[in-house]
């Protein structure tokens, strides 16, 4: 399977969204089934994750650039960006979706703990969402 630079940014970010991100809410699954444990746990944990993420990001995206420096020096093209803003419509849908489901949340719940983790859920939906439509994208050729 031959990828474009472009494909293989985007399997990096997919793959480190998901599994770093997979870690994070199975760690919160269990903070929320535990009270005795402090949110401020969580919070750690978050930021952590947050660094995590850029952290393998960025070092995974160098060692791409300089395994490719032609393709990483072109940039993208017109149907490179094409993809990506048909991709990012969609998941703009899922993170407005996320932002009305917590709004309404509001009033049903006074847990910001859930509050804070259902919009982070549907802010990861939304650029797992992304990614994917754009390796579909790729794949189709549009």
């Amino acid at each position: 399977m031959n990828l474009s630079y472009r494909e293989k940014i985007i399997w990096i970010s997919l793959s480190s969204t998901v599994l770093i991100f997979g870690y994070y809410f199975f760690q919160a699954f269990k903070v929320f089934n535990n009270p005795d444990v402090e949110n401020t746990t969580l919070i750690s944990l978050f930021i952590s994750v947050v660094i995590l993420i850029s952290i393998i990001q960025v070092i995974l995206i160098i060692i791409l650039s300089i395994a490719n420096k032609k393709e990483a020096e072109k940039g993208g093209d017109e149907r490179e960006k094409l993809i990506e803003a048909k991709a990012t419509k969609i998941s703009y849908f899922i993170l407005s979706a996320g932002a009305w489901v917590t709004a309404f949340g509001i009033l049903l719940t006074s847990s910001a703990f859930i509050l804070i983790n259902v919009l982070i859920l549907f802010l990861v939906l939304a650029e797992i969402v992304g990614f994917s439509l754009q390796l579909i994208y790729y794949k189709r050729g549009i």
